[in-house]
């Protein structure tokens, strides 16, 4: 496997987000609820970077590739920014329905990729 100079900056952008994002997310200084969601979106960012960067020969980061990771990065957004502005609508009960889209993708996904991959049904 070669690595152009444009595989060495994604690598190198990646690692440097899973740093910072673990930085934010286990330094006593920076532990707050409210940067976990900036430390999640910084992780979740990261990881998807790396997976999609390479086309990998191996079943488990294809795996985790097909799931549906996207609609997790608005959310954690939307939750970081509620609750550094301390808004209002962030008492309002719909909020929780923002992990709705992502959890639906997810069961379909497991059904799916249990009888695809995993062979369950047969």
């Amino acid at each position: 496997m070669t690595l152009s100079l444009t595989d060495i900056f994604i690598i190198a952008s990646a690692l440097q987000g899973v740093i910072l994002g673990l930085a934010i997310r286990f330094s006593p200084s920076l532990r707050s609820p409210t940067n976990s969601y900036l430390a999640y979106f910084m992780l979740l960012l990261s990881g998807m970077t790396l997976l999609g960067w390479q086309e990998w020969e191996l079943f488990w980061p294809d795996y985790l590739w097909s799931i549906m990771w996207e609609y997790l990065i608005p959310v954690f957004l939307v939750q970081y920014f509620l609750r550094v502005l301390e808004h209002p609508l962030l008492k309002v009960v719909w909020v929780n329905w923002l992990y709705a889209p992502f959890v639906t993708l997810l069961l379909l996904d497991l059904v799916c990729d249990g009888d695809f991959s995993f062979g369950f049904y047969d």
